[in-house]
């Protein structure tokens, strides 16, 4: 497994020192990686009852106030030894610039607090954990309020049902991520896959009870087949295996608080059209689960 070389930390512009921090910090600690904090404001619109030169002289005061304590935080982080570089960017378009950055620095994943929209506010303009997650071209680790710094407990959730998933190899690309985290950590890796019956049902056209029943074991079969194949190939223990039928969303948010896990990894699409409209299982868990997702 290739190990990370270059972390690239999405700070909070309101300065706050989140879970975020901390865990990059672990994750740099033990890979060895370079880690470049930066901070992406949005430039602010200009207020009609405000002289420019007020405005100018107030976003000036915030960028100084930001910088400095971003600087504040890397000098705790190289105190720890931890090689750490730093950026304060304004930006009219910020899921762009961040886009454009990941690009630019060869950052192998971005870490950042997940921040959660009202529901409201999420009808109209689809918030940057969406847009990142969607968007981003490396993994994206958004870090929830629960859980430690440090992960004890690790789950690789898979799509054994999806012939995409197996074709593309992105349940092995899911399965990886989450053993190089769990290594780097020392944590407990759990396999897990929602086998969700609504899929099956509609792809049903015979509209027969009969003929439901009997896809329905058919498919079973071969989900369970394909799913401890899967934990064989990864050498993951029968005892850490958890094939259940439900939604995936309340599969995972439960399972989740169950084993008191500190990180989902998931695998995610890169959407387009109609589909930005309905959204993902990783997307809505951010608003299910208060776990750190690592999407891959």
């Amino acid at each position: 497994m290739r190990a990370y070389k270059r972390l690239l930390l999405v700070a909070n512009p309101a300065m706050h020192h989140g879970l975020a921090i901390q865990r990059s910090a672990e994750i740099a600690k033990a890979s060895g990686a370079a880690l470049h904090l930066a901070v992406f404001e949005q430039i602010p619109s200009l207020l009609p009852f405000l002289a420019k030169e007020t405005q100018d002289s107030a976003n000036l005061c915030h960028l100084d106030a930001v910088e400095g304590w971003l600087h504040n935080e890397a000098q705790l982080l190289r105190a720890r030894g931890l090689e750490v570089s730093t950026e304060v960017a304004w930006s009219e378009a910020v899921v762009q610039t961040i886009l454009d950055h990941v690009e630019q620095s060869d950052a192998d994943l971005l870490i950042k607090d997940i921040h959660h929209e009202p529901v409201l506010k999420r009808t109209f303009i689809t918030p940057l954990d969406w847009h990142l997650l969607r968007q981003c071209p490396v993994p994206v680790h958004l870090i929830g309020p629960a859980g430690n710094a440090v992960p004890q407990v690790i789950i690789a959730a898979v799509d054994a049902a999806s012939p995409d998933a197996l074709r593309n190899g992105l349940n092995g690309r899911i399965i990886e991520a989450a053993q190089r985290l769990a290594e780097y950590s020392e944590a407990q890796l759990h396999l897990v896959h929602a086998l969700d019956l609504t899929s099956v049902y509609f792809g049903d056209a015979t509209g027969s009870t009969l003929a439901w029943a009997d896809l329905w074991a058919h498919v079973q079969l071969e989900v369970e087949k394909t799913f401890h194949d899967l934990a064989d190939r990864y050498r993951i223990p029968s005892g850490h295996c958890h094939l259940s039928v439900g939604a995936p969303v309340q599969v995972l948010a439960e399972l989740s608080e169950q084993l008191d896990a500190d990180v989902l990894v998931m695998g995610r699409v890169h959407r387009c059209g109609l589909n930005k409209l309905v959204g993902s299982t990783t997307e809505h868990l951010l608003y299910r689960s208060s776990r750190s997702i690592l999407a891959v």
